[in-house]
C-alpha cells in the first residue's frame, strides 16, 4: 500500500514561504540602516543581505519548535557543505561576511551550535569538534565532511569565527507579525494586517520575478522603501489600495451570459469586444469592494453613498437623453441615444470613491454593478425591456 505521506511536500513548501516571509522582514530592518542597501534570495545563499556592515549571507531551516540543531546533524552539515564551497571560491571575499544558520528549532547545551551563539562563543573549540566529526563514517554527512575537510585550515578557522547560529527563530507565522510590528510606526493599527498582506503580495511577485533572472538576483532596499511609501499613500483617508491580483483579473465573458447587466448591453447590441471589457470591469469592481468591505478599509455606508452619487450622475445623462428623445421616438434613435449614454458609462473616470483612488474600473464596473441590480440602463426603456426578460424566464422555468 502507498504511503501517501511520504509525498506530503507541506513542509517543504512551508519552508519556502518561511524564506520569502522572512527575506521581506529582514529587509524592512536592512533598510533602516542603510536604504542603498540590497537583498538577494537564493543567491549565495538562501538569503543574502549587502550594506553598510558588509555582507551577510543566511541559511533558514524552518523545523518543528522542538527539533535540535544536533552537531551531526545534517541541517548543520549541509549548511557547512554551501558555505564550505563559498570559502573554496576565489572570488568569494570572505572578508567582511557573516554567516548565519537560522532555526527555528532548539539547540542542545554544550553543543557546537551553542559554541557559536552571538554570546558566550567559542569558536576555537566549535571548530576542533568540527575537524573530529568531518573525519567520522557517516553517509548522510559524508559530502559535506568533504568538503570541509578539503578548506584550509586557515579558511577554516576564518569560517567558523564568522559564523553565527540562532535558534529559536520565528516561525512562518510569528515571522508575518513581525513584518507587521516593523510597519507599525505611524500606522492605523485596524488596517495593518491588510497593509502588511499587501506587501507580502507585491514581494512574493518581486521574488518570482528575480528567481526568473538569474544574473539580476538582487533587490534594492531604496525600491522596497518606495513601495512601502506608495502602499501608505493607498491607506490614506482620501484614498484605498487597489489589490494587484484584483486589477489584473480576467475571466470567460460566457460565464457572465445571462447576467442582467450583460443582457443590458444586448439590448441597445454593442458589439462582443465591449461586453467582455464590460465583464471586466464588474468582475473586478465587484471583487475590489468586496475586499475592501471585508478588511473594513471603507467607512460605514460609504459605499452607498458612493453608489448613490453614481446614480445622481446617471440619473443627469438618462434624463438628458430622455429629453433629446422626445415621446415618439424610433426604435433606431432610442438605440443611437442608448449607445451614447453607454459610452460615456464605458469610459467613466468619475465620480470616484474617494478623492484618490481613481483607478477606473472600479467606476465603470460600479456601473454595471448597478445595472446588474436593475437600478440603471443604457435603452430609454430598460426598464419595460427588464421586466419582460423576468417574465420570459418565468415561463422558461414553468415549463
Amino acid at each position: 500500500m502507498t504511503d501517501i505521506a511520504s509525498f506530503d511536500a507541506t513542509a517543504s513548501l512551508l519552508g519556502y514561504i518561511h524564506q520569502l516571509r522572512y527575506a521581506l522582514w529582514q529587509a524592512i530592518e536592512a533598510a533602516r540602516e542603510d536604504i542603498l542597501g540590497t537583498i538577494a534570495i537564493e543567491a549565495a545563499d538562501d538569503v543574502e543581505i549587502v550594506g553598510p556592515s558588509g555582507r551577510r549571507v543566511e541559511q533558514l531551516k524552518h523545523r518543528n519548535k522542538l527539533s535540535s540543531l544536533t552537531d551531526r546533524s545534517s541541517d548543520l552539515w549541509k549548511t557547512l557543505r554551501i558555505w564550505s564551497s563559498l570559502a573554496d571560491d576565489q572570488s568569494f571575499d570572505m572578508k567582511s561576511v557573516q554567516f548565519r544558520l537560522i532555526t527555528t528549532g532548539m539547540i542542545q547545551e554544550g553543543s557546537i551550535a551553542a559554541l557559536l551563539l552571538r554570546t558566550g562563543r567559542d569558536p576555537a573549540a566549535a571548530l576542533e569538534r568540527l575537524r573530529l566529526i568531518a573525519t567520522e563514517e557517516n553517509e548522510t554527512n559524508k559530502n559535506a565532511y568533504k568538503a570541509f575537510r578539503k578548506l584550509p585550515a586557515r579558511i577554516q578557522e576564518q569560517l567558523v569565527r564568522q559564523i553565527e547560529i540562532i535558534p529559536n527563530s520565528p516561525d512562518i507565522s510569528e515571522v508575518g507579525i513581525q513584518i507587521e510590528r516593523s510597519l507599525a510606526l505611524g500606522f492605523p493599527r485596524q488596517h495593518l494586517a491588510t497593509f502588511a498582506s499587501n506587501l507580502e503580495g507585491w514581494w512574493i511577485g518581486l521574488c518570482i520575478e528575480k528567481l526568473r533572472q538569474p544574473d539580476n538576483k538582487f533587490i534594492q532596499l531604496d525600491q522596497l522603501d518606495a513601495q512601502i511609501q506608495a502602499l501608505r499613500e493607498e491607506f490614506s483617508s482620501d484614498n484605498l489600495p487597489i489589490s494587484r491580483s484584483i486589477a489584473r483579473m480576467t475571466v470567460s465573458p460566457m460565464r457572465y451570459q445571462g447576467h442582467d447587466f450583460v443582457e443590458q448591453l444586448r439590448f441597445i447590441k454593442v458589439n462582443e469586444s465591449r461586453i467582455n471589457r464590460a465583464v471586466t470591469n464588474y468582475l473586478r469592481a465587484f471583487n475590489q469592494r468586496s475586499s475592501w468591505q471585508r478588511e473594513n478599509l471603507l467607512l460605514l455606508d460609504e459605499l452607498q453613498d458612493y453608489e448613490e452619487t453614481l446614480l445622481e450622475e446617471w440619473n443627469i445623462h438618462f434624463d438628458q437623453l430622455q429629453d433629446s428623445l422626445g415621446q415618439k421616438a424610433s426604435e433606431e434613435a432610442k438605440l443611437s441615444a442608448a449607445k451614447d449614454l453607454y459610452s460615456w458609462a464605458e469610459g467613466a473616470t468619475t465620480p470616484v470613491i474617494r478623492e484618490r483612488c481613481t483607478e477606473p474600473f472600479v467606476v465603470r464596473g460600479s456601473f454595471h454593478i448597478l445595472a446588474h441590480q436593475h437600478k440603471v440602463g443604457w435603452h430609454p426603456d430598460f426598464a419595460a425591456k427588464l421586466i419582460a426578460l423576468l417574465e420570459a424566464r418565468e415561463t422558461m422555468s414553468a415549463k
